[in-house]
């Protein structure tokens, strides 16, 4: 719930805290950077010490994966491929400062937050599924460099962001009240907000079995169509959607839930999850 102070603030004007993005970008640098700089450390003895195809690389190569560039300037170390989507976080945490300044101006010219929110959500998840279309076929017309580059980025995946922004937005209406007036997208979401965490998991699950039909094109990697690939991406984020709904959803005291969310064992796949992320290749 990364944006959650500037909804605060559209919802609760009288709110005159200050965001402090210098904390910000270094809680950020310090969740990403020192787990990464290891395993690359890693990955650059491994290449020097043994025959991998990719070796050290020259410079450039190091420098670009130092600042997590590499899906920007599509280089990559084969023990190292997955942390293309770090570039892509990184570059929604650059963002955030912008989207949160939008945020506030767009709701300070609206009566209606919730529902100019979603509208401009909604906008946002547009513009991702044209970016996922623009690269598959920018991509067939042979120019496969800008096809990745456009691939790989924070904008075709925006409608993924998109999902994120939207359950922070339902979450600050709920806490600030803004769900009981009768219209039709408060009474959507209130909707939305209210349903059982079974019943989001099944929807969840049913549709990722959809996401695993033809409908969202071949299981492998080969190339789906432009309609295959837009409606993979919308699952996707629908998938998203549901899930994040799911870990919001108030855990009551006491029950089976409640013991395993505070167990040892949650905290430790919490805190091991990303490591397992950063090293299961070089392994």
């Amino acid at each position: 719930l990364l944006l959650s102070p500037a909804y605060i603030q559209a919802f609760n004007p009288s709110d005159s805290r200050t965001r402090d993005w210098g904390s910000y970008a270094i809680r950020r640098a310090a969740r990403i950077l020192p787990a990464y700089w290891l395993a690359f450390a890693a990955v650059l003895i491994v290449g020097a010490l043994a025959a991998t195809p990719d070796g050290v690389g020259n410079l450039r190569k190091v420098l670009i994966h130092l600042f997590v560039g590499q899906a920007l300037f599509l280089e990559q170390y084969q023990a190292f491929s997955q942390t293309w989507s770090l570039t892509t976080e990184v570059t929604f945490y650059l963002l955030v400062p912008v989207i949160s300044w939008w945020i506030l101006r767009s709701s300070r010219r609206s009566t209606h937050v919730l529902r100019s929110g979603l509208r401009a959500l909604g906008v946002v998840t547009v513009l991702g599924l044209m970016a996922q279309a623009a690269a598959l076929a920018i991509s067939e017309s042979g120019h496969a460099t800008a096809a990745a580059a456009l691939g790989t980025s924070a904008l075709r995946h925006a409608a993924w962001f998109a999902a994120g922004a939207a359950v922070a937005l339902l979450v600050q209406a709920e806490r600030f009240g803004k769900l009981t007036s009768n219209n039709v997208s408060a009474r959507g979401c209130q909707w939305l907000l209210g349903q059982r965490r079974s019943t989001l998991l099944l929807l969840g699950l049913a549709v990722f079995a959809v996401a695993g039909t033809s409908l969202a094109g071949p299981r492998d990697l080969s190339s789906p169509t432009l309609a295959e690939a837009v409606v993979k991406e919308l699952l996707y984020a629908l998938f998203a959607l549901l899930m994040l709904l799911v870990a919001v959803r108030p855990i009551r005291a006491g029950s089976a839930l409640d013991g395993f969310a505070s167990s040892g064992l949650n905290q430790w796949i919490g805190n091991t999850s990303y490591g397992v992320f950063l090293w299961h290749l070089l392994a």
